[in-house]
């Protein structure tokens, strides 16, 4: 039997395809009552943006001000973006928005992040898309291969959406039992 899916990490780059694959995220939750984690991880400004930064920007309030700013405006888009695609969802599906438990915006290593917000989290899943229009591993994104290199529970990476029906989130609800997802219930995601 597969473990119970209780709760999601769905990690975001703000990406085109990171709302197809936030798609699967709330179908999974939906299908099984999980709950949703949000992460948005902002790389740390390089050296060169830091110096950038501190030419245009003299005091050091100012600085610490700029970069947290960045980070309270990246989760309020990134906010407005949830609500929007709740709100564009057909009226039986907008009770997905109780799933949704955190949005959380932090400047760190991407993969350092998502793996420790996924312990710290204790979540049973990771839902993250990629860049490429490729399932095989050479072209997944560095930071997707790192998490999957390194994750010690399931991690679902969606690739770019087709413009087709067949690649659509597949329907679960007839396939619902108990919260999980059984092998007699195999769902082929790719």
């Amino acid at each position: 039997m597969l473990p119970k899916i209780e709760r999601i990490l769905y990690c975001t780059d703000m990406s085109k395809n990171s709302e197809y694959a936030c798609q699967y995220a709330f179908l999974l939750a939906r299908e099984t009552g999980a709950d949703i984690y949000v992460l948005y991880v902002a790389e740390k400004p390089s050296a060169d943006a830091m110096v950038t930064l501190e030419t245009y920007i003299k005091d050091f309030d100012g600085h610490e001000n700029f970069l947290n700013d960045r980070l309270a405006q990246t989760k309020q888009r990134l906010t407005e973006r949830m609500h929007a695609y709740l709100d564009s969802l057909p009226e039986e599906e907008k009770m997905g928005a109780k799933h949704v438990k955190s949005i959380n915006v932090c400047e760190s290593h991407p993969v350092d992040e998502i793996l420790e917000q996924s312990k710290k989290l204790d979540v049973d899943l990771i839902v993250m898309g990629t860049h490429r229009q490729s399932v095989a591993y050479t072209f997944l994104g560095s930071v997707s291969k790192r998490v999957i290199s390194n994750s010690r529970i399931p991690v679902l990476v969606v690739p770019i959406a087709q413009h087709s029906k067949r690649h659509r989130p597949p329907d679960l609800s007839r396939r619902r039992s108990g919260g999980h997802l059984t092998p007699g219930n195999k769902v082929s995601f790719f």
